[in-house]
């Protein structure tokens, strides 16, 4: 259990040294589930921990598919496309949609 938990804030450190969100969310989530065993095989299990470690593991999570689905690639029919040229070319075409 201790190396988990040392694993996990290792992964924590590594979260907070990456300038990419993606990254930073992957990592955190990765260290919170991590940190998920530790707490509760614990004599004594630590529930208000878990929950708040199981809700930021949600919140990332959420976040994280948001942000992989906007970098999905954006594909216009030729009507959209040849729109977004003439009267929409300042917005991306994720944007125009």
């Amino acid at each position: 259990m201790e190396a988990l938990f040392f694993l996990a804030n290792v992964l924590f450190c590594l979260a907070y040294a990456v300038r990419n969100i993606m990254w930073l969310r992957t990592l955190t989530i990765t260290a919170s589930l991590c940190v998920l065993p530790y707490f509760y095989f614990r004599t004594e299990p630590l529930y208000s921990v878990l929950f708040w470690e199981v809700l930021f593991i949600l919140i990332n999570a959420y976040n994280l598919t948001i942000l992989i689905l906007e970098q999905r690639k954006v594909y216009l029919s030729d009507d959209q496309q040849r729109l977004h040229e003439q009267v929409f070319s300042s917005l991306t075409p994720r944007e125009m949609l």
